[in-house]
């Protein structure tokens, strides 16, 4: 099973300093459009000794790695809020009869716009693209203030009790009827954490940064 962290970040922050400042990194191929992003940051509270942030306005010098690495301490460091969820698309896409998200073929993207609500909900319906560059997108995603108003209606339209066991066949892995049912009552426990989720986000003009983490590497 595969986990989501989930970073709620202030909106406006989140547009007029974070994405035009790495933007701008990106394609100067320098840090210097950070400097006072990364500052700001560093000011924060449990912001390691040894991390990029801090490192940049010493003058580290500029690489795509250490682009990509500072756009995830961005996440890090600058969420008012970084809630961890198991990823349970799969067996909400059964239980909610959405069409699970399109599977890519060769050389072929898919849209984030072609998910399912499930899946925009758990991978986001924006790809995170700075300066020309995709970040890190078989992993991250993003839901900005439209999306979130949109799950966020959708999410709470759905009724767990209106779900049946029989709707979790297609789930590989469940052998019986007694593990459906077993699951049946976990995903009813797990799903207003989701809900909750999107409602604290719009509730206080958050943006929601998405990101799976492979239970193995967590």
């Amino acid at each position: 099973m595969s986990l989501h962290y989930f970073y709620r970040i202030e909106r406006r922050w989140w547009h007029e300093r974070v994405l035009p400042a790495l933007a701008a990194s990106r394609r100067q191929r320098s840090f210097a459009p950070c400097l006072e992003l990364c500052r700001d940051l560093a000011r924060r509270d449990s912001v390691a000794a040894d991390a990029l942030v801090r490192l940049v306005p010493a003058g580290l010098r500029y690489d795509l790695l250490r682009w990509h690495a500072l756009i995830d301490e961005c996440l890090v460091y600058g969420a008012d809020a970084l809630p961890r969820l198991p990823c349970l698309a799969a067996a909400l896409q059964c239980l909610t009869a959405a069409t699970a998200r399109p599977a890519a073929g060769p050389k072929q993207w898919v849209r984030r716009s072609d998910f399912s609500p499930i899946d925009q909900a758990y991978f986001g319906a924006r790809d995170l693209r700075l300066g020309g560059t995709w970040h890190r997108p078989d992993y991250v995603g993003w839901n900005d203030a439209a999306d979130i108003d949109r799950l966020a209606a959708y999410l709470r339209s759905v009724d767990p009790e209106r779900w049946t066991s029989a709707q979790l066949a297609p789930l590989t892995g469940l052998a019986d009827e007694q593990e459906r049912t077993e699951e049946l009552a976990y995903l009813r426990d797990e799903w207003p954490a989701l809900v909750a989720l999107y409602d604290q986000a719009q509730a206080a003009g958050q943006i929601v940064v998405c990101e799976r983490v492979d239970a193995a590497d967590d």
